[in-house]
């Protein structure tokens, strides 16, 4: 039975999101979804026709919901339990920049009949002795135990280090650093000597010392882009550097990205405190706020943060919202390990939209020609973009 005899799309959708619906309504949420997809696929919808056409559907599954999405001429781009991408597509339209369609345009040129698949869980350890390890999905394992501290593996994508106290630490292992390193198209998680744990993405490293005993402060190198969940230790503050750009804390959550492709390195705070300093300026942000700081200025910018736009790396997800062609084509060379040549003479504006990190690279290009803009041609590994 409905809770609400008549919400509204958006209404529904939330309660979707927020895992609030009943088997009724959440079958009416991705009933309505598919069944826009489908509109889109048979016809081309002008963009001022769009509420009418959702508004339409919307009425006719509200009156029956006898409508199967998955019967004849309908197709998924979205998996139904990752809406929260597409929803910026199907909710938010008539705004002033390109939206990706689901439109299949079919334009595509590729060079092979192999698809290229997402990345995954993959990294490198390197130990303080030189020796480098690979990260996989493959069985679990212990990889060293020295010094008190056992590193090891988990099937699931986790490098664990564990205080064992089987031997006494000393003044070597103090100074000793450990480093992992993600790959174009991995990523990887690691949980540190204090419990501190650390989400790798793509095409990023962290240098770290394989024990914190002893230490004044718990410093760790970055390069690339890292969520922080720091376990809080009284007296012993947590330091991220990235050159000459810092992020100290004492415990909290929060995100810093700093390729360095990218022109400015932007940290964001989801719960805590933390202090961001570049040369001789320092700022303090709160939670829902990001610093950015252009790499040539030591000016640190707070502005509030787009905290799903921000995250959404982390938790399996492309969200484009208002994103430039060239980064949304950055990621997608960090995430499936391609070269990008960009032969696009004009811009072409702000995109909005989303996917799950999930699909094949020729399904999320796919996605993003539907808005007629640009095209693609794949050759091997590398991926052409074209007027």
């Amino acid at each position: 039975m409905m809770t609400n005899n008549n919400p509204t799309p958006e209404e529904l959708y939330e309660s979707y999101l927020q895992g609030t619906c009943n088997a009724e309504e959440k079958k009416l949420v991705e009933d309505w979804y598919n069944k826009i997809s489908a509109s889109a696929e048979r016809e081309e919808i002008p963009e001022a026709d769009y509420d009418k056409m959702r508004a339409k559907i919307w009425s006719e599954l509200h009156a029956s919901t006898q409508f199967n999405a998955k019967g004849p001429g309908a197709r998924q781009l979205f998996q139904p339990w990752k809406l929260t991408a597409a929803a910026s597509i199907l909710i938010c339209v008539g705004l002033a920049y390109h939206h990706f369609s689901s439109e299949e345009v079919n334009t595509i040129q590729v060079s092979s009949n192999t698809p290229i698949s997402p990345g995954g869980n993959k990294a490198y350890l390197t130990l303080s002795n030189g020796e480098r390890i690979l990260l996989n999905n493959e069985a679990s394992n212990n990889i060293s135990n020295q010094n008190g501290v056992r590193i090891s593996k988990t099937t699931d994508g986790q490098l664990i280090y564990t205080i064992t106290n089987t031997e006494p630490v000393n003044t070597r292992s103090i100074a000793a650093f450990n480093k992992i390193e993600t790959p174009k198209g991995g990523q990887y998680q690691v949980q540190l000597p204090d419990g501190t744990k650390v989400w790798l993405n793509s095409s990023s490293s962290l240098r770290y010392p394989a024990s914190f005993t002893a230490l004044k402060e718990r410093r760790v190198e970055l390069t690339g882009e890292a969520y922080f969940e720091v376990k809080h230790i009284k007296n012993l503050p947590f330091k991220v550097t990235t050159g000459d750009h810092e992020v100290k804390v004492l415990g909290t959550h929060f995100n810093v990205m700093a390729y360095p492709e990218e022109q400015a390195i932007s940290t964001t705070l989801l719960q805590g405190s933390i202090n961001v300093s570049k040369g001789s300026n320092s700022r303090k942000i709160k939670p829902g706020e990001e610093s950015i700081v252009k790499k040539k200025t030591n000016s640190i910018i707070i502005e509030n943060a787009d905290l799903d736009k921000v995250m959404a790396w982390k938790n399996g997800r492309f969200e484009f919202e208002d994103s430039e062609l060239p980064e949304i084509m950055r990621q997608l060379s960090r995430w499936y390990d391609v070269t990008i040549d960009y032969r696009l003479t004009t811009n072409p504006g702000k995109f909005g939209g989303g996917i799950s990190k999930d699909q094949t690279l020729d399904e999320v290009l796919k996605l993003i020609e539907g808005n007629g803009i640009c095209h693609f041609k794949i050759e091997g590994r590398k991926i052409i973009v074209l007027p």
